[in-house]
C-alpha cells in the first residue's frame, strides 16, 4: 500500500507594519482620523488600531484601542480635546503577534467653540405599529456641552409640523406614539448648546398598517350557545325524573 506526503510550509507571524494618517478632520473637541492599511498585516489579521494624541509641548500621551468590526472602516475619533489647540496624533496596528511601529505624527488644530455637529439618527417602529422610538448618538458638541435635543415631526404630505418636543441632554432617544396608521413621517432632531443650535439631523419612516378589529362579542356569544347545549339535556332528564 502506497503512502501519501504532504509539505507545510509554516510562516511566523509578525507584528503588523506601521501605517499612514491620510486625514485629520479636527472639530472643537473630537478629531476624526482617517487612515490606510498597514503594507503587511504580518501574516495575521490585524485586530484591534491604537491611537495616541498629546496637546503640543506635553510629554504624557492619551490613548484609546480601537477593536476592528466586521464594518469597521479605516477611521477612529479622538475625544476629550479642547477648543484652538495643538495636537499631534498617530496610530498603530495591533495583530495576534502584537503592536506595530506607530505612524509618523501628525499635527492638527481644533476649531474654537461653535455649534454642535448633528446627532446621528437611528429609528425602530415600535410593535404596536403606530409608535417610533427615535434615538440619536451625539456627535461634536462644538466645545461646549450640549443642553438639550429638539425633536419635531410631520407626516410628509402636510405643512404642520406636530408640538417640538424637547428632551434633557443625557437622554438618548424618545417614542413618538399616537401616528396616524400607514403614513410617512418626516423626523428632524437637533443638538442645542449655549452658542447655538446644529443643523437638524433628519430621517423618514412609514407607519404599520392598521390591524383588522374583530369584534369583541363574536368569541363570547359562541361560549354562550356551546353552554346552553350542554345544560339544556340535564335540565330535561330533571324534569322527566
Amino acid at each position: 500500500m502506497g503512502t501519501e506526503s504532504k509539505e507545510f510550509l509554516l510562516i511566523q507571524a509578525e507584528v503588523p507594519s506601521s501605517l499612514v494618517i491620510d486625514e485629520v478632520r479636527p472639530f472643537s473637541t473630537t478629531a476624526l482620523i482617517q487612515f490606510g492599511e498597514p503594507e503587511s498585516t504580518g501574516g495575521v489579521p490585524v485586530l484591534k488600531y491604537k491611537a495616541e494624541w498629546r496637546m503640543q509641548g506635553r510629554s504624557s500621551w492619551m490613548q484609546k484601542v480601537y477593536e476592528v468590526q466586521d464594518d469597521f472602516v479605516n477611521e477612529v475619533t479622538i475625544t476629550g480635546l479642547k477648543p484652538e489647540s495643538r495636537y499631534e496624533v498617530k496610530l498603530s496596528a495591533i495583530n495576534g503577534k502584537g503592536e506595530g511601529e506607530s505612524s509618523p505624527t501628525e499635527l492638527f488644530k481644533t476649531e474654537p467653540v461653535r455649534n454642535p455637529n448633528p446627532p446621528k439618527l437611528e429609528g425602530s417602529v415600535e410593535p404596536k405599529g403606530n409608535s417610533l422610538k427615535v434615538s440619536w448618538i451625539k456627535q461634536d458638541d462644538g466645545g461646549s456641552p450640549i443642553l438639550h435635543y429638539l425633536i419635531r415631526y410631520k407626516p410628509i404630505q402636510t405643512s404642520q409640523w406636530k408640538p417640538e418636543i424637547r428632551m434633557p441632554s443625557g437622554s438618548e432617544y424618545v417614542v413618538l406614539r399616537g401616528l396616524d396608521w400607514d403614513t410617512e413621517y418626516d423626523v428632524y432632531v437637533v443638538a442645542e448648546n449655549l452658542k447655538g443650535k446644529s443643523p437638524p439631523a433628519t430621517m423618514s419612516f412609514r407607519t404599520s398598517a392598521e390591524p383588522e378589529a374583530f369584534p369583541a362579542t363574536q368569541g363570547s356569544s359562541s361560549v354562550t350557545y356551546t353552554l346552553v347545549l350542554l345544560i339544556s339535556p340535564l335540565v330535561i332528564a330533571l324534569l322527566l325524573s
